[in-house]
C-alpha cells in the first residue's frame, strides 16, 4: 500500500550532501558491483541495474516528471562547469 501523504525525515550530514561524496559512493558501488558480477556472473549481478535501465530511465526519457531541488540543480550545474572536458 502506498500513501503519498507519508513523510520521512532523517538526518544527513553536510559531508554527505556534496557532489564529491556522491561521486565517491558511485565509485564504491562500481567496485562492489564488479566484485559481485565476478562471483555470480553479469546476469544475476546486474539484474537490478537492468531493471532500472529498462523501466526507470525509459520513463524519464519519455518526459515523465522528475523532482530535483534547487540546491541539487545548482550543485550539478557547478560540477558540470568544473568537470574536465566540459565546455
Amino acid at each position: 500500500m502506498m500513501d503519498h501523504r507519508a513523510k520521512i525525515w532523517h538526518f544527513v550530514s553536510d559531508k554527505r550532501c556534496t557532489f564529491s561524496y556522491f561521486l565517491s559512493r558511485c565509485y564504491a558501488e562500481g567496485i562492489s558491483k564488479a566484485q559481485v558480477t565476478a562471483n555470480v556472473g553479469s546476469g544475476d549481478g546486474l539484474s537490478a541495474e537492468r531493471v532500472y535501465a529498462t523501466r526507470t530511465l525509459r520513463l524519464v526519457s519519455s518526459g515523465a516528471s522528475v523532482t530535483c531541488s534547487a540546491a541539487d540543480r545548482q550543485a550539478l550545474a557547478g560540477q558540470a562547469r568544473s568537470s574536465p572536458g566540459s565546455a
